[in-house]
């Protein structure tokens, strides 16, 4: 389906779930159900030493041998056993500090690093960890990427995308007297005041409010959530309050050239646990102890904890990549588009994979755009053209979905192959909205051999591609009484990918539509020269500019590797792809 001049719809991020440990349970052992050990002078290093052995549910600290860690796999029966400290593993539930996203959206470039992430949970931690992580955008990139960004470009549909700005916690509330709120504690700091206490909760990953109170001469308890509000004579408590980290910077007229960051390795580090022992823990007594506390919480931690740094991938790029299943149909709309003339109606309509600018009056495309990343997809291609279902009310559209006639293709705009990544793309692209009439030669000749170049080069590097259609001669307007549409007389189509060492590479082609034409490298042109012929008024390309007066000095040379035949089936005597008499036999490609 497509939406209407839609800004794409927010949500919450799902909150991502911290591994921690409960409070410590003093004098207290659950017998039995070892699984390691490690040798620790206190209980303070076991939850570390937990979170890094599979299976460690919960550890019982003790005096052994200087100081032990039990690692267990379940609870056993608890006892009474004076000088130990256990606590269980426990997942606490971190509301984001992304709490709004936005979904099939990218924003180009102003790219610092990378990390690997099968889904977008995790992005918002990994922005966090680094100091210059100001939004992320993921997407299906290689398995799944977060691309950490310093700042927004511009802003653009990426269909499977998740992208946010950074929230971070800058202030606090204002400090509400004489309450507690009980227990979700995930740590302790002992400060003197309540002064202090904002600061240890805003550089603990998922504090949410703090409690301090008179406990141990001045203690903050810093908890992920609001529990049962009580009345605690002294205490005081506060909420903290999240806000984007920094301004982003509205997007550009168009994307600038990134380079290249360094690339960036962050590991975490974490305890190595000791060779397990078979030693299991002491004899526990038959009576559990009890554990009644007027304190907000039991846990003690001498200091906050630090931020969690996740491990981005070693190589960050500079601009983000399509997705690699759904080569999705990014378009990044025309930045800042120029209003329509009066009583026009331009409707932007975003498929699930591509986007067209739309004429509603005139029942044609103007534009479209989409990205293509490795092809993977084999949907079948339809038989037929089709009405689209969930056209907005008052836009039109063609009056008929039958052949053109007089040597004129159904020639699709964004072709049918580009879109077979699964039935319902490849069936939105034979909508008849992006379909006009080509000359025949034209639409299976030369216009297929930019298609096939696009589909050789989405296997070496993503490729995004931008193109349109001009109405210049109204004397072939051949189709307005039996489908409502007027005639094509130029189509033009730019198409940017990366070459092996990450720069921009870039190819462009204004061609007429009619019979009888030249090789396809006699209409390579610059993006420059395409807008100075535009009479749509929707404004310029969205290219960087540094690269819209290049004109390709030839075409593109088809990569050995690439199977013509398995695009389209037919090709004969073609090996460059770029002549005259290079036929493909397959019908309206």
């Amino acid at each position: 389906m497509h939406s209407l001049f839609i800004t794409i719809g927010a949500l919450a991020l799902p909150a991502f779930a911290l591994t921690t440990c409960s409070p410590f349970e003093n004098d207290v052992d659950y017998w039995g159900n070892d699984i390691g050990r490690t040798s620790r002078a206190s209980a303070e290093q076991c939850c570390d030493d937990c979170k890094a052995t599979p299976g460690c549910r919960l550890f019982v600290w003790n005096t052994h041998e200087g100081g032990s860690c039990w690692l267990k796999n379940k609870q056993g029966t608890k006892s009474v056993f004076p000088g130990a400290k256990a606590a269980i593993m426990t997942e606490v539930s971190i509301p984001s500090q992304c709490p709004v996203v936005e979904e099939h959206v990218d924003y180009y470039g102003n790219d610092i690093a990378s990390t690997s992430r099968a889904t977008a949970d995790s992005c918002c931690a990994d922005c966090a960890s680094n100091p210059n992580c100001n939004y992320f955008v993921w997407n299906k990139h290689e398995g799944g990427t977060c691309w950490l960004k310093d700042k927004r470009g511009v802003k653009s549909f990426f269909f499977g995308a998740v992208s946010a700005p950074l929230a971070e916690a800058l202030q606090c509330s204002a400090i509400e007297e004489n309450v507690d709120y009980y227990g979700n504690d995930i740590g302790r700091t002992s400060r003197t005041s309540v002064d202090s206490c904002c600061d240890d909760c805003k550089k603990t990953p998922g504090c949410q409010l703090y409690v301090w109170n008179t406990h141990e001469g001045g203690t903050c308890w810093l908890k992920n959530k609001k529990g049962p509000v009580s009345s605690f004579p002294g205490a005081k408590a506060g909420v903290v309050e999240f806000q984007p980290r920094s301004p982003t910077s509205p997007p550009t007229t168009t994307p600038t050239i990134t380079p290249e960051p360094t690339a960036t390795t962050l590991t975490p580090t974490t305890p190595e646990p000791t060779a397990t022992t078979a030693s299991p823990t002491k004899e526990p007594t038959n009576e559990p102890t009890s554990e009644p506390t007027n304190e907000p919480t039991s846990e003690p931690t001498s200091e906050p904890t630090s931020e969690p740094t996740k491990e981005p991938t070693n190589e960050p790029t500079s601009t983000p990549e399509p997705t690699s299943n759904p080569s999705p149909d990014a378009p990044k709309n025309t930045s800042a588009p120029v209003t329509p003339a009066p009583g026009r109606d331009i409707r932007t309509l975003k498929y699930t994979a591509f986007e067209l600018t739309y004429d509603c009056k005139e029942r044609t495309a103007l534009r479209w755009y989409y990205n293509m990343d490795r092809d993977t997809g084999s949907a079948k291609r339809p038989s037929s053209f089709y009405f689209d279902p969930n056209m907005p009310a008052g836009c039109l559209q063609q009056k008929s979905v039958k052949a053109y006639s007089n040597g004129f293709d159904r020639g699709h705009l964004v072709t049918s192959n580009h879109m077979d990544m699964t039935d319902a793309t490849i069936h939105e692209s034979h909508y008849m909205n992006n379909i006009v009439p080509q000359v025949s030669r034209f639409n299976q000749g030369i216009w297929a051999q930019t298609e096939v170049l696009q589909e050789c080069y989405r296997d070496i590097h993503p490729v995004t591609t931008y193109g349109g259609v001009l109405y210049t001669d109204p004397s072939n307007d051949m189709f307005v009484d039996g489908w409502g549409i007027k005639t094509p007389d130029f189509f033009w189509k730019v198409v940017l990918t990366k070459d092996d060492a990450g720069a921009d590479k870039i190819i462009s082609w204004y061609i007429p539509n009619q019979d009888n034409l030249k090789e396809l490298d006699s209409y390579l042109v610059s993006v420059a020269f395409i807008e100075s012929k535009l009479n749509d008024d929707l404004g310029p390309i969205p290219v960087p500019n540094a690269l819209k007066q290049y004109v390709a000095s030839k075409g593109w040379e088809i990569p050995s590797n690439c199977d013509r035949d398995l695009i389209y089936k037919g090709v004969a005597d073609c090996t460059t792809l770029y002549l005259a008499d290079c036929k493909i036999e397959s019908t309206q490609v």
